[in-house]
């Protein structure tokens, strides 16, 4: 496998040569950029870079590191190296120090969010969505139900004349029971 160092990785930060560096190894994700589920925004804020950290921290399924081991082009130079589908481990867990890819930190690392951060987003979402059903019109709700009520209460008043008459035995035209 070709050694690259890290300044040789730093030249590929664009969206037609992008490479990045994830556990020691060093990935050409330019075809792939377009397809990546996240948008390929996601992979230029680390291109050219170690994304090591945001990569490991997204919890990425064992299909994705697979798919990420078919870009791996090389290692970094005197970098402990892993393959990102040997690291896998359960979300929540933090690598130990032994695996952690010792290639030099970049400037470049991808911020990503963490599970707390999640939360939060779905949270906002979650409030966006009750405010718009707070802010939606219902009064031709309202209107509705009240209708309905009354049609109800009709229903009601008729049953209760209606079972008057069978109890005088006046039900049905006059016919006794």
């Amino acid at each position: 496998m070709k050694v690259f160092t890290v300044e040789d990785v730093k030249k590929h930060d664009q969206n037609s040569d992008l490479w990045m560096i994830i556990n020691g190894r060093v990935y050409d994700c330019t075809n792939y950029a377009p397809d990546h589920p996240g948008g390929a925004e996601v992979l230029m804020t680390v291109a050219g870079a170690d994304g090591t950290e945001g990569f490991n921290d997204i919890g990425h399924s064992k299909e994705a590191k697979e798919q990420l081991e078919g870009l791996v082009i090389g290692t970094v130079e005197g970098a402990k190296t892993m393959t990102v589908v040997e690291e896998a481990q359960p979300q929540g867990q933090s690598q130990s120090s032994s695996a952690k890819s010792t290639a030099p930190s970049t400037s470049k690392e991808i911020p990503m969010p963490t599970h707390q951060n999640r939360r939060l987003i779905v949270l906002a979402i979650i409030i966006v969505l009750l405010l718009v059903l707070i802010m939606y019109p219902i009064d031709p709700i309202i209107t509705e139900i009240e209708r309905l009520e009354q049609l109800v209460r009709e229903q009601d008043s008729m049953s209760t004349v209606m079972n008057r008459n069978r109890t005088a035995g006046d039900s049905f035209g006059g016919l006794g029971t």
